[in-house]
C-alpha cells in the first residue's frame, strides 16, 4: 500500500504551487470579507446576487468559521463605539498586534457578549454569556444564514 501521500500530499504539489494556492485562497478570503461582510452585510452599500452571497458566506464559514450575523453586529458596534473602551477591535485600546493577530478572537468574545442579552434575556448575565459562547462554539453551516 502506497502511503507517500502522507508526506507528499494528495497532489504532490511543488513549493511554488503551494505558495500560489495559499495566495489565491487568501485573496478570495480578503475579497469575501471586504465585499460581502463589510460592504454588503455591515454597511448595506451594495446588492449581491443570492448565488454570490451564498458563495461568500460558505467560503467564509469554510475558511474562517466567521458567522455573518456575528461579524455584522460586531462591526456595527465598532462604528458606534469607535476608539473607546467599548470598541471591539480598537488598536488604540488593545494594541495593533492584538488586533492583527487575535482579531477573530476579539470578534468572537464581543459576539457572545452582544448576543447574550438578545438570545437569553431571562438568564443571568454570566449564564447568558456562557450560553452564547456555547452556541457560538457549536455553530455550523446551518447557523451562517444572513
Amino acid at each position: 500500500m502506497d502511503l507517500s501521500f502522507l508526506y507528499k500530499g494528495f497532489l504532490d504539489a511543488s513549493f511554488g504551487t503551494m505558495v500560489l494556492y495559499t495566495l489565491v485562497m487568501t485573496h478570495i478570503t480578503i475579497v469575501s470579507v471586504t465585499l460581502y461582510l463589510h460592504r454588503y452585510s455591515a454597511h448595506r452599500a451594495l446588492e449581491m446576487h443570492p448565488v454570490l452571497k451564498h458563495f461568500f458566506r460558505f467560503w467564509l464559514w469554510l475558511t474562517t468559521g466567521m458567522l455573518t450575523k456575528e461579524w455584522t453586529a460586531v462591526h456595527r458596534k465598532h462604528h458606534v463605539d469607535c476608539e473607546t473602551e467599548e470598541d471591539p477591535h480598537s488598536p488604540q485600546i488593545f494594541g495593533l498586534n492584538k488586533v492583527l493577530w487575535e482579531g477573530a478572537e476579539l470578534y468572537g468574545v464581543t459576539a457572545a457578549l452582544v448576543f447574550a442579552p438578545l438570545f437569553f434575556p431571562t438568564f443571568s448575565p454570566v449564564a447568558g454569556t456562557l450560553a452564547a459562547f456555547a452556541i457560538r462554539a457549536g455553530q455550523g453551516l446551518i447557523g451562517t444564514a444572513a
